[in-house]
This record gives structure tokens, C-alpha cells and sequence, in this order.
């Protein structure tokens, strides 16, 4: 699934609270332009195991609820 129409400046301030809440590493390299990788960290892999269920969950009743597009 794709995310559309979000601004560069709103998923850096996204990225940034995830950052902030450990959820995901970043790391800066120093070269021209400059590049920023983010990683998940070892407190965002433990959410792995809610996110499948959630996902799970959610495709087994997607029937069972009216989806706009």
C-alpha cells in the first residue's frame, strides 16, 4: 500500500516523533547532499508481533466493513 499526498516536511516531522519515541534510528552520513538513513530499532521490532495481528485481523473482515478509494 502506497501513501500518497503527505508533504516531505510532515513525514520528516513523523520519522522525527518515532525517532524521539526509539521506535526507529537514524542515522546521518556526512557527504553531498547529505543522506539520512532510518532503521528500525530493537524496541520497534517488538511491535512486530502486535502489527501482524492487527494486519491478520484486518484482511480477514475486510468484508465486513465499507472502504472508500
Amino acid at each position: 500500500m502506497a501513501i500518497t499526498d503527505i508533504s516531505k516536511q510532515m513525514l520528516v516531522k513523523h520519522w522525527r516523533e518515532l525517532e524521539s519515541d526509539g521506535i526507529i534510528e537514524r542515522t546521518i552520513f556526512p557527504a553531498i547532499p547529505p543522506r539520512v538513513e532510518y532503521n528500525i530499532s530493537e524496541l520497534g521490532q517488538t511491535m512486530f508481533t502486535i502489527i501482524d495481528a492487527m494486519s491478520e485481523w484486518g484482511l480477514g473482515r475486510m468484508g465486513d466493513f465499507a472502504c472508500e478509494q
